[in-house]
């Protein structure tokens, strides 16, 4: 998966590793949480197709207990959390 990542521009923006969750269910404990940035929605889409690609992600999905794969559309942040971008 990686080299597909990556040969598309892909990037790791940012990761963490996990400490303790503040809110949110208790039960939840996570080993790794990422951002990854893609170039656009095409780069992404044409990842997702690849052969190779969706050979890898069986893997992925076998060694994981739970994940989330969530999409995002980036914005300016406000001054406050949940403030308007600013335009």
């Amino acid at each position: 998966m990686g080299r597909c990542f990556s040969a598309l521009g892909g990037r790791i923006a940012w990761q963490g590793r996990f400490e303790l969750i503040l809110i949110g269910p208790e039960s939840e404990r996570w080993d790794l949480c990422f951002i990854a940035e893609y170039p656009s929605v095409a780069a992404f889409v044409e990842m997702i197709r690849d052969p190779v690609y969706r050979e890898a992600v069986k893997h992925r999905q076998a060694a994981v207990e739970d994940s989330r794969l969530i999409r995002m559309a980036p914005l300016a942040p406000g001054k406050n959390f949940g403030d308007p971008p600013a335009a």
